[in-house]
């Protein structure tokens, strides 16, 4: 079975070498590094990656690149590596496509297990972006099949915030199984496992804002 493939998109020349030496550890092939957002999607377009990882310093902006990646056919899995990061930058990253975000101050270490959970279609947000996300809260929309009901939105803000289950149970006035209870349907109908890829989801389908 052929190993994964990526393009690497970023400004500067070392930060492409390090992202690349841990992509080639992993056994992924680097088929694209490029210097501009415009040049890293049209090596994409030729060469069809699996995974594209983008820098922030582009020469378009990130959330635009990102959706431009994502419209790809195939789609490739997306990873944005960020400076920083607001409540509004993250939404703008995986509501247009992104499926991870990390620090571009990453270890080499995060990186690897990023890439990891990327490949294995899962989404990653750096535990760093948790906290940016502290205040957070949910998008009202109508209810309707599968929807989140109001007490699952609520515990997905708190969740979001970083708060634990017997924290989230003291806000709501509700015992530590019943917020399990609420946990397990919020990942059901997000189709998640766990808390960081339902924040991910969340943000991704705009239930967070």
């Amino acid at each position: 079975m052929p190993s994964a493939s990526a393009v690497i998109v970023d400004q500067w020349a070392l930060v492409r070498l390090g992202i690349g030496a841990v992509l080639r550890s992993l056994d992924i092939r680097v088929v694209g590094d490029e210097s501009s957002a415009r040049g890293g999607l049209q090596c994409a377009r030729e060469r069809q990656p699996d995974l594209m990882v983008f820098g922030s310093h582009l020469d378009v902006a990130v959330p635009q690149a990102v959706r431009r990646a994502a419209a790809l056919q195939p789609p490739p899995r997306i990873l944005v590596l960020l400076d920083a990061a607001t409540r509004a930058d993250l939404a703008a990253v995986f509501s247009n496509g992104a499926d991870g975000a990390l620090l571009r101050s990453a270890s080499g270490d995060d990186l690897n297990d990023a890439l990891i959970r990327l490949l294995a279609g899962e989404r990653v947000l750096a535990p760093a972006f948790v906290s940016v996300l502290a205040g957070v809260t949910t998008a009202a929309t109508p209810a309707a099949d599968g929807a989140l009901t109001p007490k699952e939105r609520e515990v997905l803000s708190l969740l979001a915030q970083g708060r634990t289950n017997r924290q989230i149970g003291e806000t709501l006035f509700i015992s530590a199984g019943t917020v399990k209870t609420h946990l397990a349907h919020l990942y059901e109908k997000l189709g998640v496992t766990d808390r960081q890829q339902a924040i991910t989801q969340a943000l991704a389908e705009g239930i967070l804002q």
